[in-house]
């Protein structure tokens, strides 16, 4: 039996190339063996016969099985084709019954990458990756491959592929069991075919990009493999050229102009210059950079118009933030961008609309303000019309009663514009406007005979609080709070306002007022908690009341600072050693830190003692004995205190030092301060002296000078005699 495995052989490019034919023989001894050969190019069946002398070498080589009656000959074949075995005959001259069976030999597969310009290894994003790959073998074939871009691969597979129009008794899968010579059969569908397979994708994104063929496989299962691993199990592309390709995909820069609005033209004053910025998005490696943009210079020209012999430059472009100086009016269209790789894209705004801006001017009209009930005059409203572009500031002297008072102007944003005038004292006005600038126009001079505005004023009355009231007054309890008013209009003015606390409100009514600046005093406020002072009306000369709408907030203190001295150990006093610093313990109320004047009874010439205190309980360090008394208090917010009476004095007195005194009538006289000189006495007889003592029993030990400077010692009692031994020397005795 011939390819008793019914396998597919394949046979490589090389004239070298040739493939084994295993055939099964199973108890016999063959002597001739003949094979057909069907031709896949000529359709002809070729007769092999194997000679006796080449049957017995394949006996020699043959491959045993297990069992030991089968045997398998390895017949060498060189050439594709179908392959069958059609007599076999033994040693004895019989023929040997044939297993119908088939063996299909064919060319194996290949394939590789095909590009037009191989040199060629940069694109452009969006462009087609313009490659195919030519697939030779038995079709239908299957072909595998790679895509890989910024290092991440994506594997694709393509099977059944095959020219049009083929046919082939293998389209339907390759049936073992099923014969493929058959009566009548072309056998063209055996030969190789080469079919070129586009491999057309768009190149979306910018980076490297790799295409590599993994493997390919022929209709009847022989694959060739083109890929292969490292050690570690890494999958590696090929090598050989023809079986990969790889390019460098550019993005295509884009161009747009930035802040140019079609519908808003840019302004360029006559003999100036301006810029004109680029939105440009590119990378940084692909420069460089060349922009061409058109220049239609009539002045007329609108977005969209075709340009009037327009000028056509190139601009070098170095980085994202480039643009173009310009110096004259008209229409510039951006045309192209590109990089040294790629013709990039303009984008949307392409055109900039650069216009003469129109010379700035002014027309006024104005309309006087009527208080209705007076119907004087109280000011009044100008109506302004611009010509130019914004912003502008219109100039105008303020003329009071024939002198001028200040200069003053409009900032104005907008080529319409209201401003009303509303003077606060009365008199005569004039507003004369003399000069205009607007964005591109400085120092316009402006004719103030014809702009020129006159009223005479009767102000509206009117009260305001002349100091900031968005801050809340901060206010002592149990006093009053003052706050200034500005009046407007002719006195004498009658002013309501409302004090308000706790969601009540007191209402207050001042007549004849003379002065424009009125001081409001309330009364003392006694109970801590937030108040409100509000404006309701006022009145001046004409009678006619005006409701205001000013409040001023007032926080007062729930308590007023205290201070009072504290007792230690029950009493108000303290003994303390002369000269040692003493602590007087302090009891503080309110709000910390407060300021304590503090002075000595016993020494009024002295000036106070002046303390911050930061704590409620605290002490007043002090060095001098005497009678203490506190003064005042005050606490951060200047508010006075009060001093508790029965708290208010602390006595300080020093404990008395002990002293020591001689009798006089024991002193004969006296030599200096502490040395005295006794009189004679005969050696041997006795004589006493008398000493005096002070202090606080018992007191420390004395020291007495005796004679030649020795030194003796005295127990700290209230008194001791002593006796004289040596001529004029003391010596002390104990008294029994």
């Amino acid at each position: 039996m011939l390819n008793p495995d019914q396998n597919c052989y394949c046979l490589d490019d090389t004239s070298s190339s040739s493939i084994v034919l295993p055939i099964r023989i199973n108890g016999t001894e063959p002597l001739i063996i003949q094979l057909m050969k069907a031709d896949f190019e000529t359709g002809e069946l070729q007769t092999i016969d194997i000679k006796e002398k080449e049957t017995k070498k394949l006996l020699k080589q043959a491959k045993r099985d297990e069992d030991p009656n089968l045997r398998y000959l390895q017949y060498t074949v060189k050439s594709p084709g179908l392959y069958r075995l059609t007599k076999v005959r033994d040693v004895s001259q019989l023929d040997v019954r044939i297993t119908q069976s088939e063996a299909l030999v064919v060319q194996c597969p290949r394939a590789s990458i095909q590009v037009a310009d191989a040199k060629k290894r940069d694109r452009c994003s969006g462009d087609l990756s313009d490659l195919s790959v030519a697939i030779e073998g038995l079709a239908p074939l299957d072909i595998k491959y790679s895509r890989i871009v910024k290092d991440t691969p994506v594997m694709f597979q393509v099977s059944r592929i095959y020219t049009e129009n083929f046919q082939s008794p293998l389209l339907s899968g390759w049936n073992k069991k099923e014969s493929l010579l058959r009566d009548g059969t072309n056998l063209k569908w055996g030969r190789r075919e080469t079919i070129n397979m586009p491999l057309n994708e768009a190149l979306s994104s910018p980076g490297d990009w790799t295409y590599a063929i993994d493997s390919v496989r022929d209709a009847c299962g022989n694959l060739r493999s083109y890929t292969r691993e490292s050690e570690d199990g890494e999958r590696l592309l090929p090598k050989a050229e023809h079986l990969s390709h790889t390019f460098t995909v550019h993005g295509r820069p884009q161009a747009s102009f930035l802040r140019c609005d079609p519908l808003n033209p840019m302004s360029l004053p006559p003999g100036r210059e301006t810029s004109i910025q680029f939105n440009l998005d590119f990378q940084k490696g692909d420069g460089p950079y060349t922009l061409q943009y058109a220049y239609s210079p009539h002045e007329n020209a609108e977005p969209g118009d075709k340009a009037i012999e327009p000028v056509v430059k190139d601009v070098k472009i170095k980085t994202q933030t480039s643009g173009i100086t310009i110096n004259e009016p008209g229409l510039y269209t951006l045309k192209s961008i590109a990089n040294k790789y790629c013709q990039g894209d303009v984008m949307e705004p392409s055109t900039c609309l650069v216009i003469t801006p129109p010379k700035p001017s002014v027309a006024i009209t104005h309309e006087n303000i009527l208080d209705k009930c007076s119907a004087s005059s109280v000011g009044v409203t100008i109506d302004v019309t611009l010509v130019g572009t914004a912003p502008f500031n219109l100039w105008y002297r303020l003329i009071r009663d024939g002198a001028t008072t200040e200069v003053k102007k409009f900032v104005i944003d907008r080529t319409r514009y209201q401003a009303t005038i509303t003077p606060s004292t009365a008199g005569h006005y004039v507003y004369e406007f003399y000069r205009l600038d607007d964005k591109w126009n400085e120092g316009l001079v402006l004719d103030h005979t014809k702009l020129r505005v006159e009223q005479t004023i009767k102000p509206l009355a009117g009260a305001t609080f002349a100091d900031n009231v968005s801050v809340t007054r901060k206010a002592c309890i149990e006093q009053p709070v003052e706050f200034k008013i500005n009046l407007q209009g002719i006195g004498p003015w009658k002013l309501k306002y409302d004090l308000i606390h706790a969601g009540k409100r007191k209402h207050f009514e001042m007549k004849n007022i003379t002065e424009p600046v009125y001081t409001i005093r309330t009364p003392s406020l006694n109970v801590g908690g937030k108040y409100g002072l509000a404006l309701v009306t006022v009145e001046d000369v004409s009678g006619c009341q005006i409701f205001l709408d000013s409040e001023a907030k007032i926080d007062v203190r729930f308590e007023k600072p205290r201070a009072a001295f504290a007792p230690v150990d029950g009493k108000m006093s303290i003994r303390a050693l002369e000269g040692k610093e003493v602590s007087i313990p302090l009891r503080m109320r309110g709000e910390k830190p407060w300021a304590l004047r503090v002075r000595n009874l016993d020494f009024p010439n002295e000036p106070p003692i002046v303390q911050t205190v930061e704590e409620s309980n605290s002490h007043l360090r002090v060095k001098n004995a005497g009678r203490y008394e506190l003064m005042d208090v005050k606490d951060v917010a200047a508010c006075p205190g009060t001093i508790t009476d029965t708290a208010k004095s602390f006595e300080i007195t020093w404990i008395e030092r002990p002293t020591i005194r001689l009798s006089e009538s024991a002193v004969q006289k006296r030599e200096r301060e502490n040395s005295y000189v006794r009189k004679d006495v005969c050696e041997g007889d006795e004589d006493a002296v008398e000493l005096g003592f002070t202090g606080k029993f018992p007191s420390d030990t004395i020291m007495i000078k005796l004679g030649a400077n020795r030194a003796n010692r005295i127990s700290s009692i209230p008194c001791a005699i002593f006796a004289i031994n040596q001529g004029r020397r003391f010596f002390y005795h104990d008294w029994p």
